[in-house]
């Protein structure tokens, strides 16, 4: 029959039944043993996709083993994408053999008696439903299942119905507006139901279908089953049994929270008595605390409109930041001292502070906040003294406006915190004093300096490791955001102190490999360097020879590559600082190290040194210039492969919960978790970046790389996972142009008309404004350095795109009227509205300077373009 059809058992290897063969190749699949289950992975995809979706439907419905009938419907749901891009490429999947798995995933899921197995044919069953929609072939039989299902007085079938329905939200298509009112009545019995576990699916696909919806007044006829939701999540919460529900109501809030807005106070006050119950397992609590900040930063009008919610909200923020590890030893010898818990209460405490004030703006927040702050920090507790100093730290870029006003009262009650008898409270204090130098730079600098650098200065002197370290990264911040002027007073003692904290560390780090405080004063020194520029000459001979030694003995591998990677770092941004003609005499030793790291590194080396590597010989190209020309085939190498790299992603099943920090994710309206691994993703950027600085810095010389170069560039304008890879591509375009310059001009017009279409393209479609301000930037100077190379073909394509963008800024300026006519308007949304108005006024500049190069250089040529 169709249903057991096998692929001819040729394609098989060995003369075993091919029945015996698929099974034990999923039990494979299963093994403990690495080797084997890889070997069985290769083997199984090596297999033609209808002998995939042959053997896997025998095995679920045969097996007798229910982990080869749970991974057979696994299989099953991951070989429909499968299914569908062979579909794409012609590739089509025989229909009786499609029509018998469905057959089988849907008699299979009445049938089966494991529960684990139902589950994951349910993924399966909405998988294909999904997959059916998009190849447009109709299966109205799970339409028949999904709603016999519902209606159904087995609970085991409800479950298996919703599942369905909350994995594929649309899987009525254009049937949508039909079923509305049946699905309404359908998730309302079920979270009546008198089990619990079809209330709390009910409540997850709820969610899921309300989100799926994507006019608002579809939305909101779902609205009237908040309170039941609500129930459902507090009695989950209670036994503490299946998050899941409230994660769905973190996700409304995150994508439909106007839904919301007649139930606000019911969801705040649910939400924050689940944050606030100290009996709950802390990841309830900190679910219940997402959900509201989630819902402040969506629509932060609507929290606001609720002020007497906003006091126990900052509270409850406080409360967290409060909990925390006695345990002093443990806290100052923590290995990854930089790297915090970020599931701890303390962190999600004052992130959430942080996110708050950024969502509901400092008018409504600080007024709460500073008197809290206030009390915590004359507590006798040193914990609670911790986390006012930390909060503080936390509020100032949401609440930058009234803070600026009260900084010396703030500074005034801060510094004395520095000889804090306990060493937390003194390093919070550190956090916070760094981070106001970061938040109010520049002015902090200016008004503050003669109270701030000594008392920190000082601190260097601390018996804390820890607050050593943060002392000087506070230093850091400080001097990162200070003018010149008024770092150099300063310079002699604070050089003097990181002179001999230096010799003292190192000492150390020789004695008990201790490096922690030895890594961030390099990068103190290394930071101080480039504030004093030229007037660090004085102090450059006592700093350089040990570097360079250090340097010198320093390893590439895991336990030194930070330490050696911020001593090029440090090395690099002095001679930076100091200028060519001092640095040169050490110049050639230290390309020479560099080189050395490179090559006999290779291999060895972290990401991390890799990264401080390819920084490092972008300062020295900018410090050398052109005699920095015999290093660039060595140079551009690395930076070239990492610029290539292509972003890691992957899709992780629904159930993967142990996704790492490195990936960043987001879930699908269809349940899929789409995740990218961040950190490539900054490396790639990094070298984007660095390419520009090569391009600029060498000049005509670099005209070398640019067959490899130019493309790369022109095929990133349209990267959309990161907007400094576009940036960046687009501020190469002008530097590359000049490089060419000098070979003349039919080269020049080459390399413009591969620039040009590309570029006027990739801004039609930019969503990112800025990036878009940047688009701009390039094309002005590209036409300003091609000159005649704008004929009339590339002339009315700018004024096209110039038209275009006119009429979008014009529709922006009204959607922003609109929006002030919003029922959710207040002071807050004004706020957003004029810097969005402030960055539609910088893309009009840019079109205006882009006219206005057109007109400098094409005259009265441009006129029939413009008038048109």
């Amino acid at each position: 029959s169709n249903l057991l059809r096998l692929c001819p058992v040729s394609t098989w290897s060995g003369k075993m039944d091919p029945h015996v063969h698929f099974d034990q190749l999923l039990h494979q699949l299963l093994a403990e043993n690495n080797e084997i289950r890889k070997a069985a992975d290769s083997a199984y995809e090596s297999l033609p996709t209808s002998c995939r979706l042959n053997g896997l439907t025998t095995s679920l419905c045969s097996s007798s083993d229910s982990q080869i009938r749970q991974l057979s419907a696994v299989l099953l749901r991951r070989i429909a994408s499968i299914v569908m891009s062979e579909h794409d490429e012609g590739q089509k999947v025989d229909a009786s053999l499609l029509n018998a798995l469905k057959e089988v995933l849907l008699t299979q899921i009445q049938t089966d008696e494991d529960q684990g197995v139902r589950r994951k044919l349910s993924d399966a069953i909405a998988e294909w439903a999904r997959c059916s929609q998009d190849l447009e072939v109709p299966w109205p039989e799970v339409l028949t299942f999904l709603f016999e299902s519902a209606t159904s007085e087995s609970a085991t079938l409800n479950l298996c119905s919703l599942r369905i329905l909350n994995s594929c939200p649309g899987i009525f298509g254009e049937q949508e507006a039909r079923y509305r009112p049946v699905v309404k009545q359908i998730l309302w019995k079920a979270m009546t139901k008198e089990k619990d576990d079809v209330q709390r699916m009910a409540v997850q696909t709820w969610a899921s279908f309300v989100n799926s919806l994507e006019d608002y007044q579809n939305k909101v006829q779902f609205a009237e089953l908040i309170p039941t939701a609500l129930q459902i999540i507090e009695k989950s919460a209670v036994d503490q049994v299946d998050d899941e529900p409230l994660k769905s109501f973190i996700e409304l809030a995150e994508n439909s929270p106007k839904v919301l807005r007649l139930f606000v106070p019911q969801c705040l006050d649910l939400m924050l008595k689940i944050s606030g119950t100290s009996e709950l397992a802390d990841s309830w609590r900190h679910l219940g605390f997402e959900f509201v900040v989630s819902l402040a930063e969506e629509v932060p009008p609507l929290i606001r409109k609720h002020q007497k919610y906003i006091s126990p909200i900052i509270q409850q923020a406080l409360a967290f930041m409060v909990d925390l590890d006695n345990d002093l030893d443990a806290w100052n010898n923590e290995e990854n001292a930089d790297e915090e818990d970020s599931d701890s209460s303390a962190i999600v405490g004052e992130t959430s502070l942080d996110r708050l004030c950024c969502a509901l703006g400092g008018k409504a927040v600080l007024t709460h906040v500073t008197p809290a702050i206030s009390q915590m920090i004359l507590h006798g507790d040193w914990r609670y003294r911790h986390a006012g100093l930390m909060a503080l730290s936390a509020i100032g870029e949401g609440c930058h406006t009234q803070m600026e006003a009260l900084l010396a009262q703030l500074l005034s009650g801060v510094l004395p915190f520095l000889s804090d008898p306990h060493p937390r409270v003194r390093y919070a204090c550190c956090q916070a004093i760094g981070q106001m130098s970061v938040d109010f730079s520049p002015s902090f600098q200016k008004k503050f300096h003669s109270e701030v650098v000594p008392r920190l200065v000082g601190v260097l002197d601390d018996a804390t490791n820890r607050v050593v370290a943060h002392a000087s990264a506070a230093i850091v911040n400080f001097v990162e955001g200070c003018p010149k002027k008024i770092l150099l007073p300063y310079l002699n003692a604070l050089l003097a102190k990181l002179q001999v904290l230096l010799g003292k560390k190192l000492q150390d780090f020789v004695d008990k490999g201790s490096k922690e405080v030895l890594e961030q004063v390099m990068t103190t020194l290394a930071t101080v360097a480039d504030g004093a520029e030229e007037e660090f000459i004085p102090y450059y001979d006592y700093f350089m020879p040990g570097l360079k030694d250090l340097l010198k003995h320093l390893h590439g591998n895991e336990q030194e590559g930070t330490l050696k990677g911020r001593t090029i770092e440090c090395i690099s941004l002095i001679g930076l600082g100091v200028g060519k003609e001092k640095f040169f005499e050490d110049a050639s030793d230290v390309m020479d190290l560099l080189m050395k790291t490179q090559t006999s590194d290779a291999g060895k080396q972290d990401d991390v040194l890799a990264s401080y590597l390819i920084q490092a010989w972008a300062r020295m190209c900018k410090i050398l210039g052109k005699d920095f020309l015999p290093y660039l085939p060595v140079v551009m190498p690395p930076i070239l492969a990492a610029a290539k790299v292509e972003p890691e992603v992957a899709v992780f099943d629904e159930d993967e919960n142990d996704v790492n920090n490195e990936w960043e994710c987001i879930t699908l309206a269809d349940q899929t978790k789409f995740g990218i691994k961040t950190a490539s993703l900054e490396d790639k950027s990094t070298a984007f970046q660095l390419l520009v600085c090569y391009a600029r810095d060498v000049g005509e010389e670099f005209v070398s790389y640019l067959d490899e170069v130019a493309p790369l560039m022109v095929n990133h304008l349209k990267f959309i996972l990161h907007e400094g890879v576009r940036t960046a591509a687009a501020d190469s375009l002008p530097y590359l142009l000049t490089c060419v310059k000098s070979k003349g001009p039919v080269f020049l017009q080459q390399l413009w008309a591969t620039f040009w279409p590309k570029l006027i393209e990739c801004m039609r479609t930019e969503p990112d404004k800025d990036v878009l301000v940047s688009f701009f930037q390039s094309l002005c100077a590209c036409v300003e350095i091609v000159e005649d190379g704008v004929d009339g073909e590339v002339m009315g394509a700018i004024t096209r795109i110039l038209h275009d963008r006119l009429q979008e800024h014009f529709k922006s300026e009204n959607d922003i009227k609109e929006k002030r006519k919003d029922e959710d308007y207040d002071e807050g949304v004004e706020e957003d509205l004029a810097m969005e108005g402030e960055t539609n006024e910088l893309v009009l500049n840019q079109v205006s300077d882009v006219l206005h190069a057109l007109f400098k250089i094409h005259r009265e040529g441009v006129l029939p373009y413009f008038n048109q």
